[in-house]
């Protein structure tokens, strides 16, 4: 199961929809997680702490978004 996480679309927001520990433990039960790179800088994660994880990082969405088979977003997907 692939998961895809995108940077929230508004810079003044400070949630995440996805931890790394809580990424971790998914990983652990034998997803792959990745996630737009940035994710977590405004809740005070880097994302150093992703990649510990486990956590693939990619600077766009592109194909890996269109590939996931969950997205985990605080917004509603962009059209």
């Amino acid at each position: 199961m692939l998961i895809f996480v995108p940077k929230p679309v508004d810079a003044a927001e400070t949630r995440i929809p996805l931890v790394p520990d809580s990424a971790r433990r998914m990983i652990e039960l034998g997803a792959r997680v990745t996630a737009v790179a940035g994710l977590g800088e405004a809740a005070g994660y880097p994302d150093s702490a992703y990649t510990a994880a486990g956590v693939t990082l990619v600077d766009q969405a592109g194909p890996v978004r269109a590939e996931a088979d969950l997205i985990f977003g605080l917004e509603k997907p962009a059209a």
